[in-house]
């Protein structure tokens, strides 16, 4: 087995490693931006916020965050994402024969996102919320305080989900 790329219309390069042997494959879209890009404090949680505005809908056939998730679950399909310091990842678990389907989601929701202005008061809310449970968690706690010490000064330093102040 050896990967492949594949040119895309967007020019953007994607690379799978075929395994005919399998039922269900993980394919992503990983961008090289998490909150060691972001400026501090204003745009604290910037990157972890605009993450959750992705699964809102589209500006073409994907109008809704339900047209989204049906797209993926009619098929057995899952989505998620993820911030961390560095990078910003959206991805999908679908059966092997959604494949096209998965690169389809993933392309318009990220080359054509929607962002529904009622939407966003509620989306803060959920990354608070996500923010306070961190911070009730004391394995997280402590990573996040261990290396808040241990990289003062330097971007990494910054939690990559954000500051309450920042996100309201």
């Amino acid at each position: 087995m050896e990967w492949q790329k594949l040119a895309t219309e967007c020019g953007a390069p994607l690379w799978f490693l075929p395994i005919p042997e399998v039922e269900h494959l993980a394919i992503g879209v990983l961008i090289e931006c998490g909150s060691r890009d972001e400026v501090w404090p204003e745009e604290a949680g910037l990157n972890h916020f605009r993450e959750h505005c992705y699964f809102q809908g589209t500006c073409l056939s994907l109008r809704t965050r339900r047209d989204v998730t049906a797209h993926l679950e009619d098929v057995g399909g899952t989505m998620n994402a993820l911030t961390t310091e560095e990078i910003t990842l959206f991805f999908h678990t679908v059966p092997a024969d959604a494949v096209e389907r998965s690169i389809r989601v993933l392309g318009e929701s990220l080359s054509y996102p929607r962002f529904p202005k009622e939407e966003i008061p509620a989306q803060k809310e959920i990354v608070i919320h996500e923010l306070k449970t961190d911070e009730d968690d004391p394995y997280e706690f402590l990573a996040e305080r261990w290396r808040r010490r241990r990289m003062k000064g330097h971007p990494l330093a910054q939690t990559e989900g954000g500051l309450v102040c920042s996100i309201r």
